[in-house]
């Protein structure tokens, strides 16, 4: 399939061109999940990335998380959320001559979480996202030995910089879709995010959560038609 390592920035990254783009190639931004797997290594990625002639680029995060903190994994300076902003969005502009809001957001577990950041921090920017089992109160997980108990100083402080509190009542990305394997530790998560949204009137979309033996399969198929669609919008 055609995925070439590409240096963004000094940092590795991944990039698919379809070898037949549809016109107006719709273009994604990816992120991946705290086991810092690109999307390469799921074949279903490339399968419907080449079916719907996308375009996408997977910067990598060696801390997995995305945040705006200062990981030492990732860089001494720079933040991983920073990076996305800085450096990768404006690399796509000058690869494809595409910019926001003509770059769809596609994220994985932690990446999900990463593409709802950007999708509500950055909301006239990134009106379309995709967020797949997104681990958003990643508050939790501090004092687990992942890169949070560094970033953060304790539970409180990191809680105050997840993805549920940038959400504004009149400043949203325009479309959402979200999902999460029923069999997964973060459905409540989700669920919390979904009913601040619901009781602030923002519009959203749910992948269904009784998708067979393999959920990710159809959750991917379904987000991949999301953004084709809606970025062809």
């Amino acid at each position: 399939m055609p995925w070439s390592p590409v240096e963004i920035a000094g940092r590795t990254a991944e990039v698919f061109e379809p070898a037949q783009p549809a016109s107006e190639a719709p273009t994604i931004l990816f992120l991946h999940d705290y086991d810092g797997r690109l999307p390469s290594t799921a074949t279903v990625w490339s399968d419907l990335f080449e079916q719907h002639g996308m375009r996408c680029v997977a910067p990598h995060d060696a801390s997995g998380w995305w945040l705006d903190r200062v990981c030492r994994d990732f860089d001494e300076t720079l933040t991983p959320y920073a990076h996305v902003g800085k450096n990768v969005v404006p690399w796509m502009t000058e690869r494809w001559n595409v910019a926001p809001p003509g770059i769809g957001l596609l994220g994985v577990g932690s990446g999900g979480q990463g593409v709802l950041q950007l999708g509500f921090r950055r909301a006239r920017e990134f009106p379309v996202v995709a967020a797949l089992t997104p681990r958003i109160d990643f508050h939790e997980v501090h004092g687990h030995g992942t890169p949070i108990d560094v970033a953060y100083p304790d539970p409180e402080a990191a809680r105050q910089e997840t993805a549920l509190l940038y959400i504004h009542p009149l400043d949203w990305p325009r479309h959402m879709l979200l999902g999460c394997d029923p069999d997964d530790g973060w459905l409540e998560s989700l669920d919390r995010l979904a009913s601040k949204l619901y009781s602030s009137g923002i519009p959203f979309e749910r992948v269904p959560e009784s998708a067979g033996e393999s959920w990710l399969e159809p959750a991917a198929a379904h987000a991949v038609a999301f953004l084709a669609d809606r970025l062809g919008r």
